[in-house]
C-alpha cells in the first residue's frame, strides 16, 4: 500500500452516491486556545425577530454592527454595498449580504463570506479561505516505528514518538485503534468481512491478513498508548537537541523533528479540528450530499505494506470515490474593524501537511 503512505490522491467523481453506513466520526469541541477569542466563529448568525423590547435592542445592535462590518468589507474589496434604505429588517441584511457574496464570488474564486455572531447583539462579516488538501490522503504508518523499537534504535524511536505525540495530543490527528475514528471503523469492517469469508472446507480464507490484524489490534494499541503519554511531548525539545545523526536517514529524521518542534512552538495549542468550520445546515440535511471528513483523509494507520494494507486502500477508495465535497481547514479574516489588506494566514496548515507528508514518506522508506 505504498500509495497511502506516500500520500495518494483518491478518485473523485462529483456526483451523488448511494447512502452508506459507516463508523461514527470524531465530534469536536471548541477550537484551541489559539482561537479562544474567536469562538463566535462556531455559531452561525440567525436573524432576530423584532417583536419584544429586548429583541428590538438586539435588532438595533445587529443592524448597526452588520452594516459597519459591511462597510469595512466594501472598503477593502472596492465595491459599493447594495442600497437597502427603506427595506425592513431582517430582509435588509439578507439582501445586502447576498449582494456582497455575489460581488466577492466574481472577484475571488475560493473565498466564502459568512455572518457570525460575536455577542448576543453584535455580528460581523467573515471571509474564509480553505486550505487545498488536493483530495489527498494523509495517513501516517505506525508499524515502522514498532519495527525500529524491536531493533533497539531507542534514540530514533524516542524522536518519532515525540513527533507523533505532538500530532496526536495537540494537533489531534485521528487514530486507528480503540475508538470511533474512520480508519478504526475501516479496519473493523475489513476484519468482519474476512471473518465471515471462509473456504469451502470451513478454513479461513485470509490467514495472513487475519494474523496481521491480530498484530494491529494488540501492538497498534500499545504504540498509540505510548504516543498518548505526556512524557514524550515533554521530552520533545530535549530529544531534538541531543540527537546526533549517524546516517542520512538520521539526518532526515532530525530535519522532520525540527520542523515538528518549530510548528509546536509557534502553535502550542492549535488543533486541526479547530480550523474545520461547521457545515451549512441545509447541506448537512441533504441526503444526496456526501462529504469527505477530516478523519477520513487524515489519520494514523497501521502499515503501508502487505495484503492488509491493500485491503485498506481498496476500502478507502471505494468508500470515498463518490463524495462530492471535502471538509478542509479554513482561515478567517474578521471584519469587525477596518482591515488594511486581505490576509488569510495559512502558515499552520502549509507547515502541518508538509510535515505529515515528509513523516509518512520517511516511515514508508525505512528498510
Amino acid at each position: 500500500m505504498d500509495h497511502v503512505s506516500k500520500i495518494f490522491r483518491y478518485a473523485r467523481h462529483v456526483k451523488p452516491a448511494q447512502r452508506r453506513g459507516g463508523c461514527n466520526h470524531r465530534k469536536t469541541g471548541d477550537g484551541s486556545a489559539a482561537f479562544a477569542d474567536q469562538n463566535f466563529l462556531k455559531h452561525a448568525f440567525t436573524p432576530v425577530m423584532p417583536y419584544h423590547p429586548l429583541l428590538h435592542q438586539q435588532r438595533m445592535g445587529v443592524e448597526r454592527s452588520f452594516f459597519a462590518s459591511l462597510h469595512h468589507l466594501a472598503e477593502l474589496y472596492g465595491f459599493t454595498p447594495r442600497d437597502v434604505t427603506g427595506i425592513t429588517y431582517p430582509l435588509n441584511i439578507t439582501l445586502a449580504y447576498e449582494h456582497a457574496k455575489e460581488v466577492l464570488s466574481r472577484q475571488t474564486g475560493n473565498l466564502s463570506l459568512r455572518i457570525y455572531a460575536i455577542t448576543g447583539n453584535e455580528v460581523a462579516l467573515v471571509t474564509t479561505v480553505p486550505y487545498d488538501t488536493n483530495w489527498t490522503l494523509y495517513y501516517i504508518p505506525v508499524k515502522p516505528i514498532y519495527l525500529l523499537e524491536q531493533q533497539g534504535l531507542s534514540k530514533q524511536v524516542g524522536l518519532l514518538l515525540s513527533i507523533c505525540a505532538y500530532l496526536l495530543q495537540v494537533v489531534m490527528v485521528p487514530t486507528f485503534t480503540g475508538g470511533m475514528d474512520y480508519v478504526c471503523g475501516a479496519y473493523a469492517s475489513i476484519r468482519q468481512w474476512m471473518d465471515d469469508t471462509e473456504t469451502g472446507d470451513g478454513e479461513q480464507n485470509y490467514p495472513e491478513e487475519l494474523a496481521e490484524m491480530d498484530q494491529l489490534e494488540k501492538i497498534g494499541e500499545q504504540m498509540m498508548a505510548q504516543m498518548r503519554e505526556v512524557a514524550h511531548l515533554q521530552a520533545f525539545e530535549r530529544r531534538v537537541k541531543t540527537f546526533r545523526p549517524q546516517s542520512n536517514g538520521d539526518r532526515q529524521l532530525r530535519k522532520i523533528a525540527q520542523a515538528a518542534l518549530s510548528l509546536y512552538a509557534d502553535y502550542p495549542t492549535q488543533s486541526i479540528f479547530g480550523l474545520i468550520p461547521d457545515r451549512d445546515e441545509e447541506l448537512a440535511e441533504d441526503d444526496n450530499y456526501y462529504v469527505t471528513t477530516l478523519d477520513q483523509y487524515l489519520s494514523f494507520y497501521w502499515s503501508s505494506r502487505g495484503a492488509l494494507a491493500e485491503q485498506l486502500e481498496s476500502y478507502v477508495n471505494c468508500d470515498l470515490e463518490n463524495n462530492s465535497a471535502i471538509d478542509e481547514p479554513v482561515n478567517y479574516q474578521v471584519f469587525n474593524s477596518p482591515q488594511a489588506a486581505v490576509f488569510h494566514d495559512q502558515d499552520f496548515c502549509v507547515r502541518l501537511f508538509s510535515l505529515i507528508a515528509d513523516l509518512s514518506t520517511f516511515l514508508y522508506e525505512l528498510p
